[in-house]
C-alpha cells in the first residue's frame, strides 16, 4: 500500500466509522449469550483479566486496575467466586481518538468479555487448549469528556449479560 493510500485510509476508516456509529454502540453481529449458557453450567468461578490498554484510552481515563475492580465487584456482589485458578474472563478495550478540530474530538471503541477455559479436542481427547466459550462486545463511539465513564458502563452491562448467564447456568440449590 502506498504512502498515500494509507494516509488516506487512516482519515476515511475513522470517519466512516462515526458515520455508522455516532454516538451509539452496536453489538457485535451474531452474538447470543442464550446460546452460549451451556457451557457455563458447573462453572466454579473466574478469575478477571484485562487486556493492555492502549496509551490514548489511558489519556482518556480509563485503567486496567480500575477496570479489574469494577468487574471484580460486580461478580462478587452477583454471588461469582472469584479465584485465582479459575477459567478467565477476559476483557479487552480497544479505542482509539479522531478529531479532525477541537470541535469533532471523539474516541471510537471496542469492548468486549470473553470466557476462557480449558476445552478438549474430542478427536484427541489427549489435547487440551484454551477456547472461548462465552463472548459478548460492542462497539462505538463517544465525546472525550464522557469517554471513560461511557466505556466502563458498557463493560458492567457486558458484565451484567455475563453474570445473567452464569446464575441462569448454574442455579443456588
Amino acid at each position: 500500500m502506498s504512502i498515500h493510500a494509507s494516509k488516506v485510509l487512516s482519515r476515511v476508516v475513522p470517519t466512516v466509522f462515526v458515520l455508522i456509529s455516532s454516538a451509539v454502540e452496536w453489538p457485535l453481529a451474531g452474538q447470543s449469550t442464550e446460546s452460549q449458557r451451556v457451557w457455563l453450567v458447573g462453572l466454579q468461578g473466574v478469575q478477571v483479566i484485562v487486556g493492555p490498554i492502549a496509551d490514548e484510552a489511558r489519556r482518556g481515563g480509563l485503567d486496567s486496575a480500575q477496570i479489574v475492580a469494577d468487574v471484580e465487584l460486580r461478580l462478587r456482589e452477583a454471588g461469582v467466586p472469584i479465584r485465582a485458578d479459575a477459567p478467565a474472563l477476559y476483557v479487552v478495550v480497544s479505542a482509539g481518538k479522531r478529531s479532525e478540530d477541537a470541535e469533532n474530538e471523539f474516541f471510537y471503541f471496542h469492548v468486549q468479555s470473553s470466557l476462557f477455559q480449558s476445552v478438549r479436542l474430542t478427536r484427541q481427547p489427549a489435547t487440551t487448549l484454551r477456547a472461548a466459550t462465552w463472548t459478548l462486545g460492542l462497539i462505538g463511539s463517544v465525546g472525550p469528556s464522557t469517554f471513560a465513564s461511557y466505556v466502563r458502563d458498557r463493560i458492567h452491562d457486558i458484565t451484567d449479560r455475563f453474570i445473567n448467564d452464569y446464575l441462569a447456568s448454574n442455579p443456588k440449590r
